[in-house]
């Protein structure tokens, strides 16, 4: 289970996710900024959420609709 703490400030806002023991042994074996990694994989998934929901905007397709078809 992904449980996520958010706070947010005038700078910078934090999430702070908890993740399995295991999956984070796993990470510590890992030579990765685990933290940076996260920020750009969020940065990209919303840019390219903004992209489809510029795309969709005129569209006649529902979100219902592509839950649907992607389930």
């Amino acid at each position: 289970m992904l449980k996520v703490k958010y706070s947010h400030s005038k700078i910078m806002a934090t999430t702070t996710i908890e993740i399995p023991d295991e999956i984070y042994d796993e990470m510590k074996k890992e030579n990765i900024d685990w933290e940076q990694f996260i920020k750009k994989t969020i940065i990209n998934q919303l840019k390219k959420l903004k992209k489809l929901n510029e795309l969709l905007k005129n569209s006649e397709v529902s979100d219902e609709d592509v839950l649907r078809k992607i389930r």
